[in-house]
């Protein structure tokens, strides 16, 4: 089992899972004492386009690599994030 995906979708991906981690993070600590400009939602959409690309590179061109499946923990989590805000509202 590799640790780097070996197709485009694989690498998109990441990429995407990457991005929204450093998007929220910066978000949540306000980085540089200044609040991030994007919407929570907008930054989300990121995540969940990671999963769906995650799972075509999973399912339909096999990759398997390690990587591959941390867009697919971070879009669970945000799927998880989006039912509970819906079902819980505050």
């Amino acid at each position: 089992m590799k640790i780097l995906p070996k197709t485009t979708l694989g690498k998109w991906a990441i990429g995407l899972s990457i991005a929204f981690i450093f998007l929220i993070g910066m978000k949540i600590a306000h980085y540089f004492h200044f609040p991030l400009p994007i919407p929570t939602p907008a930054i989300a959409v990121l995540g969940i386009v990671g999963l769906v690309i995650g799972l075509l590179a999973v399912f339909r061109n096999k990759d398997r690599a390690i990587l591959n499946f941390l867009p697919l923990i971070v879009g669970v989590i945000i799927l998880l994030w989006a039912a509970a805000e819906i079902i819980f509202p505050h």
